[in-house]
């Protein structure tokens, strides 16, 4: 079975939680016995990946690109549709096309303008969606002041009607998370289910000795809601912690946001994710996030250090091992970091095999339903 995996940047190097969770379903799909494609933006990292070229997309890294986004996108589509849009990736597409495929998948509610170009040739499509768009951007407009709350508000529209097209046109519709299933499922004509993310290694030995940072946090700090939560972090709990402990932040992260918190130690993008965290002596998820999945706190759990979590995140994570902390305020996270100290591997191990098998049996279902 040939499968057309169609997605914004290319997955393989898993450098943010968007890419892992891109690249984990390619993975299961390849387990299930489909032969992959994967079209995106970037460097190919993968013999079965292809480039439509490249797109510097974030909004702060390229300003002038965001603002003819933005323009094209007036009364017409989302901004975070119309930016993923290139004459390149339909020439690479139309090309594809022209050979057989079983069916595509449509990566992110953003490049769901391909929608279109595979019903014209009558391909069916599963839809992997990363969160409940038009909720987030209604969560966002809710959290900021005008004029941005304007924006926000009405990129949730325009995503809504995207989704909705997506929803309602895919064989199968994927989250990441049963409170995503729960918002996109009044919109979906065919099945939509969560599916188990997994992380990007696999558990480590928490008896190996640690020689970096007293704590560690990972994630793509630019997106809007990683950031508030680590500003959150850095200046509620920060100071509650012992005052000799040394923190290092790994991933993106803007110079104001760095420039607010001295105190802590930005590294920038990390070459091995895994390694950093193994390296850690303990590891914070913080997160308010109220859909979707924070895809580092399953790189945590299998990095065999002592994790602690914001209770936002354990909520959408579903059943957690014993041994992950949940935090519901500053004081209560920095006792727990403090007393963090033990890792149940063998728990780890059994929720790490569970949810692999559970993402490879769902993967195997889907497949079956194309007949």
């Amino acid at each position: 079975m040939r499968l057309l995996f169609l997605t914004t940047t290319l997955p393989a190097g898993m450098c943010n939680g968007g890419e892992l969770w891109s690249q984990t379903i390619v993975n299961a799909l390849a387990g299930a016995g489909a032969r992959i494609t994967v079209l995106g933006y970037g460097d190919c990292r993968a013999p079965y990946e292809i480039s439509a070229g490249h797109r510097l997309v974030e909004t702060r890294g390229a300003p002038l690109f965001a603002a003819l986004a933005a323009f094209q996108a007036v009364g017409r589509s989302a901004f975070t549709v119309q930016k993923w849009k290139s004459a390149a990736y339909r020439r690479a597409l139309e090309g594809l096309l022209d050979e057989c495929w079983d069916a595509a998948v449509i990566d992110h509610a953003q490049m769901g303008w391909v929608q279109p170009l595979l019903e014209t040739r009558s391909i069916p499509f599963f839809y992997l969606a990363h969160h409940a768009e038009h909720h987030l951007y209604t969560t966002l407009a809710a959290a900021v002041r005008q004029p941005m709350r304007a924006v926000y508000r009405r990129e949730a529209r325009c995503l809504a009607a995207v989704e909705r097209r997506l929803l309602h046109g895919a064989v199968e519709s994927w989250c990441i998370s049963e409170r995503d299933v729960a918002l996109l499922r009044a919109c979906a004509d065919g099945r939509v289910r969560s599916l188990p993310a997994l992380g990007a290694a696999a558990l480590a030995d928490p008896d190996a000795p640690s020689f970096g940072p007293d704590l560690a946090l990972l994630g793509n700090w630019r997106w809007a809601p990683n950031r508030h939560a680590l500003d959150w972090f850095l200046r509620e709990v920060r100071p509650k912690l012992p005052a000799p402990w040394v923190v290092h932040v790994a991933g993106a992260a803007d110079a104001d946001l760095v420039d607010r918190h001295p105190g802590a130690v930005f590294l920038g993008p990390v070459p091995d994710a895994g390694a950093f965290l193994r390296a850690a002596r303990r590891i914070a998820v913080p997160s308010f996030a109220a859909q979707g999945l924070n895809l580092k706190l399953i790189d945590a759990i299998a990095s065999g250090r002592p994790v602690v979590a914001s209770a936002a995140a354990l909520a959408l994570a579903g059943e957690v091992p014993p041994d992950i902390a949940g935090a519901e305020s500053a004081e209560t996270f920095a006792t727990a970091l403090i007393d963090a100290e033990s890792v149940d591997r063998e728990a780890r191990r059994r929720w790490l095999e569970a949810r692999q098998a559970q993402l490879g049996a769902a993967m195997a279902d889907a497949l079956a339903r194309l007949g």
